[in-house]
């Protein structure tokens, strides 16, 4: 997230420690949060939760979803669980570890109970002293790995990224690292981590370093990581994805994300002020994890609408059935900002006040680019391989360079059909594999009546 919340964020976490000290004075009485902060809801275990949770990373394992947000609602890492990626229960409470000073809790789910021993505690009362971002989760060779971006000094405001590692995805996750494992030379340091694994395995790590505004743009990484995910590989050195260059973005990209569908690899990310409606979310195509990566022509493609301004923190997965899926966060209209008084716990008026709540939406194919929202895809029937291309049922593919008088034009949308290519970003016919175009073609001719 850009530099200019961090004085909105210091603000909101402050107040949030006067709440949570009334809280536990009151522990006895009442089944209040500990440590919630304005505009944001209690994060209560075993709840359906709609509230605030910025900065979404979502993990599919074993048909369950994942979302992991960055500090709220009393905990510093909390994380929701799903069947269908529409409803989303807090994850449960677990008896306070040893190692949180605070006074017992009874609703304690925090799933990253000490995160970054190396990240200073601020002068502030209250179990949240540290200031926690954006976390991006990853199960990598079999152990879950979640990274954060955590303040590093207290005289400005530099932020760099520690990871933690448990055996579970509710946690709790142990960060023991003695210091950062990345912090770019920049003066605000590195932001924003998000872990990809490869569908052949190997693990990569992405994040925004911050630049500074007027001279250095703010940028997007990847490194490979080294077996475990903890560390990077031996010898490798960051890659340049993406940096400042389409007047959409201002002076701001960061969250980047990548997700690999149908042999593309797309790279997420947003754009803008975070505190305002120009905030919003684009995409590029890359050749690898470690680039060369091309922004859509097409960016922004996800922009304030309706009652969601500054749509941003995008996560993208594919869900149980295959689907393209992106989460974001977004802020409830007409807010692009946290309330800045604390009685909104006390009146009851959180949830009308300003929050980055989270959404959840199909991302469709579509000639030129990417769409967000609609409903799901449409799957054709499963097509036996001996089959021919049903007559009269088949759409066209509509790729620019396949013109209808080609003797070829059937078999290629028969192939988009059957979802064996998608075509590129500029509505040109591509395979979605690594084969040549003739051999896609020549395969689905020979299946032709």
């Amino acid at each position: 997230m850009a530099t200019p919340r961090r004085s909105s964020l210091v603000r909101a976490l402050t107040a949030a420690c006067v709440v949570a000290a009334t809280v536990m004075a009151a522990a006895a009485a009442t089944a209040a949060p500990a440590g919630a902060y304005p505009g944001a809801p209690w994060f209560e275990p075993s709840k359906p939760y709609t509230g605030n949770f910025p900065d979404p990373s979502v993990v599919v394992d074993g048909g369950t979803y994942y979302a992991f947000g960055t500090a709220t609602g009393g905990a510093y890492l909390p994380v929701m669980t799903s069947d269908d990626a529409s409803t989303w229960v807090g994850r449960p409470r677990y008896e306070q570890p040893s190692c949180v000073a605070a006074a017992t809790d009874p609703f304690f789910n925090d799933a990253l109970p000490c995160p970054a021993p190396w990240s200073p505690d601020r002068p502030v009362g209250g179990r949240l002293t540290k200031e926690l971002w954006a976390p991006g989760a990853a199960k990598v060779d079999g152990r879950w790995v979640v990274f954060s971006s955590a303040r590093q000094r207290l005289d400005r405001d530099r932020f760099c990224i520690s990871v933690a590692t448990s055996d579970t995805p509710l946690g709790p996750f142990v960060d023991t690292s003695t210091g950062p494992l990345v912090c770019d030379s920049d003066p605000n340091g590195s932001i924003d981590p998000q872990p990809f694994v490869d569908t052949d395995g190997r693990a990569w790590l992405l994040w925004k370093s911050e630049g500074v505004p007027g001279s250095v743009p703010t940028r997007i990484w990847s490194r490979p990581l080294a077996p475990g995910g903890t560390s990077f590989t031996p010898g490798s050195t960051p890659s340049e994805l993406l940096r400042t260059s389409q007047a959409w973005e201002g002076s701001v990209i960061e969250n980047p994300a990548i997700v690999r569908h149908q042999g593309r690899l797309l790279l997420f990310y947003s754009g803008n002020e975070h505190r305002s409606a120009a905030y919003a979310t684009g995409y590029a195509e890359c050749a690898s994890p470690a680039g060369p990566c091309t922004k859509s022509n097409a960016n922004p493609i996800l922009a304030s609408r309706g009652d969601r301004l500054g749509p941003g923190g995008p996560a993208p997965f594919i869900d149980t059935t295959g689907d393209l899926r992106l989460a974001y966060h977004y802020w409830n209209a007409p807010f692009t900002d946290y309330p800045a008084f604390p009685e909104c716990q006390q009146q009851g008026t959180c949830t009308s006040s300003g929050q980055r709540r989270m959404a959840v939406e199909h991302v469709q194919v579509v000639a030129g680019g990417l769409q967000v929202g609609g409903p799901a895809p449409v799957r054709p029937s499963v097509v036996p391989l001996d089959a021919a291309c049903p007559e009269g049922r088949v759409p066209t593919g509509g790729f620019e360079d396949v013109s209808s008088g080609s003797p070829h034009a059937r078999a290629v949308d028969c192939v988009a059909w059957w979802q064996l290519t998608t075509g590129t970003s500029q509505g040109r016919y591509s395979p979605a594999a690594p084969v040549t175009r003739a051999q896609m073609a020549t395969f689905v001719t020979r299946l032709l009546p």
